[in-house]
């Protein structure tokens, strides 16, 4: 098993709608399956959750968020998870992180459903 040194981290948060391929995009990065994802638009992270691979000597560290726009829950009770989860993972890097990656999946949008914009 390969050392890591957790000190000297790439850290890498990843926001944005619910359904848009935030944990397959992470679990591109980590090259295996972690977060569990779906190939609808349906919600399924529900906390933010991590892992951690080796890329070119270093850690990477990635963090995958619940999106905004969780179709289980209403507008209230989403926002209030998303802001829940992004302290928790603010929480767990106190260093911050060196990219926020804002996961979009191009499809045309109502003004109406543009609601998120304002959480941001």
């Amino acid at each position: 098993m390969a050392f890591f040194d957790f000190e000297n981290s790439l850290d890498m948060l990843l926001i944005g709608r619910a359904g848009n391929g935030k944990s397959s995009t992470g679990n591109k990065f980590l090259g295996r399956e972690t977060f569990l994802s779906s190939s609808d638009t349906q919600s399924t992270t529900v906390q933010a959750q991590f892992d951690f691979c080796e890329f070119e000597g270093n850690v990477l560290k990635v963090v995958d968020c619940p999106g905004l726009g969780d179709t289980r829950v209403g507008v209230e009770d989403d926002a209030k998870q998303l802001v829940d989860a992004l302290r928790t993972a603010i929480a767990n890097n106190p260093k911050g992180f060196h990219a926020i990656l804002y996961i979009v999946r191009f499809k045309p949008c109502k003004p109406s459903k543009l609601w998120w914009v304002k959480i941001l």
